[in-house]
């Protein structure tokens, strides 16, 4: 047992500072100041918890599939508590959640795009499909790591972004934590978030 312990202690000083470093990235897009309402309740906890920890163990697909769980049961339960009935599929939520004005016009198009973006991963497609991961590999240039990483960063950045801001998100943004800007925000409005609980229309 000792020999299997010694090996995780010495993978895990290996891979410490690229935790830290993506622990950095989601700790610079800052938290709101009274926390946050979940409405999708212990689910959706629980998704938001595993997306995070997973990004910063690079498990980035489940990063990419714990975030759409999570934006899914969250939508879900906020158009339920308005009294409607929420769809059983995801793109039709969407839809129902920005007519009800729960989500603006660009966020609208980028959880759609991540719900195609993500769809691959979660369902077969063949080497001859432009969402196949190897095909956009070969076609993009770069690997298959840094292509997953991407994904999961968005996916991220993404629900984060929705997390902070009202109804969901409580209070003023109080971020980012670190004084430089360690990367750029998902969409341009979203610095907004760190400055005002007010949402651009």
């Amino acid at each position: 047992m000792s020999e299997i312990e010694a090996g995780l202690n010495q993978r895990d000083a290996i891979a410490r500072r690229g935790r830290a470093e993506r622990l950095a990235e989601l700790m610079a897009l800052g938290e709101p100041a009274e926390g946050r309402m979940l409405f999708g309740g212990i689910e959706c906890m629980n998704a938001l918890w595993e997306a995070r920890w997973s990004y910063v163990y690079s498990l980035d697909l489940c990063a990419i599939l714990a975030s759409q769980i999570c934006v899914e049961k969250l939508l879900a339960a906020a158009v339920e508590m308005q009294g409607s009935v929420a769809p059983n599929s995801y793109a039709a939520l969407l839809t129902q959640a920005a007519a009800k004005g729960m989500l603006v016009a660009w966020e609208y198009e980028l959880f759609d795009r991540l719900r195609r973006a993500r769809n691959p991963h979660a369902h077969h497609r063949g080497v001859n499909d432009p969402q196949n991961l190897d095909r956009r590999a070969m076609e993009t240039g770069e690997n298959t790591d840094d292509l997953l990483r991407a994904d999961a960063r968005a996916a991220l950045r993404a629900l984060l972004g929705l997390l902070n801001r009202p109804p969901f998100g409580l209070g003023l943004v109080i971020g980012p934590i670190f004084e430089e800007e360690l990367f750029p925000a998902v969409h341009p409005e979203q610095m907004a978030l760190t400055e005002s609980a007010s949402w651009p229309d």
